[in-house]
């Protein structure tokens, strides 16, 4: 199960990639959350301008549907996907994706080493509640934002 978004205009900047991923993280978060599914392999796509398809992936502890859990372990693999493409790179297109799918019975179990996963899973969850009963634009995380300074308006 993935989920991409094709640029108007080529990006090469690293930091502007890590905020268009965010809300793709939430979309797949979404949609595993829907059918009630979890995903225990990442897969991050990136489409240079050039159309040369980069794909990095890396298997997880445990199954996970949560988007804050997939969108951590994607940015090192964004910022391995950018750091090996040729300098001055640009991007047309980035995807991230879920590969051996399981029952979300299975998806984020307590973690002794993180002590603030279950802090994360019910901010989440909560998140998820008031977006159901008020619309998806009730409420976002500070990520989902652009910069005031931009003079941008939030990202759905």
């Amino acid at each position: 199960m993935s989920t991409e978004s094709t640029f108007h205009q080529d990006i090469g900047d690293l930091e502007e990639l890590k905020q268009r991923l965010w809300p793709l993280c939430e979309r797949l978060s979404d949609r595993l959350k829907a059918k009630n599914l979890a995903g225990k392999t990442l897969v991050l796509k990136l489409k240079s301008a050039k159309f040369r398809t980069t794909t990095r992936s890396q298997a997880l502890a445990w199954p996970t549907q949560l988007a804050d859990t997939i969108y951590q372990y994607a940015i090192p693999l964004l910022e391995n996907a950018v750091g090996s493409a040729p300098a001055g790179s640009r991007f047309r297109l980035i995807g991230i994706g879920v590969a051996s799918l399981t029952s979300a019975d299975e998806a984020d179990p307590p973690d002794l080493a993180d002590p603030d996963a279950g802090q994360r899973k019910r901010v989440e969850n909560v998140i998820d509640d008031v977006r159901e009963k008020l619309g998806h634009d009730a409420i976002a995380r500070g990520r989902g934002m652009r910069r005031k300074a931009e003079g941008s308006p939030p990202r759905r």
